[in-house]
């Protein structure tokens, strides 16, 4: 099956703008069968992803990307998601920095099976 390796999540801000940009990667390996079946049977891999907001408690999703699908050409597909929004809507914490982390869902088009994999979490301060 198509792995996911390297997620990652990087997050830029801009205080003065109330701006944050996401930028969400991630390879995926894909082996000779699955890049020949996708060539020749129109076997497609869909890759979504979604930054969640992690609490002691329970995780919140603050970002949700549009779906990719991924080519068939590459043995490993460098998959990127980037994205602006406003800090205000992905802050949650009122006494701490907000943890973050990138959750990328590979899912076989003919099988509709499924594998998970998150980024490490990454520490931002929201406050504009």
């Amino acid at each position: 099956m198509a792995t996911i390796s390297n997620p990652q999540l990087t997050i830029t801000t801009d205080p003065e703008q109330n701006a944050a940009t996401l930028v969400a990667t991630c390879d995926v390996d894909l082996t000779d069968f699955e890049r020949n079946s996708m060539k020749l049977l129109g076997l497609q891999y869909t890759l979504e992803c979604v930054v969640l907001n992690r609490d002691l408690q329970y995780e919140q999703t603050v970002f949700v990307y549009d779906a990719q699908s991924l080519p068939a050409d590459l043995p490993v597909a460098h998959m990127v998601f980037e994205a602006a929004t406003a800090m205000s809507d992905l802050h949650q914490h009122i006494f701490t920095r907000d943890e973050l982390i990138a959750e990328f869902t590979l899912t076989n088009g003919e099988t509709g099976s499924r594998e998970i994999m998150r980024s490490a979490v990454v520490k931002a301060d929201f406050v504009a």
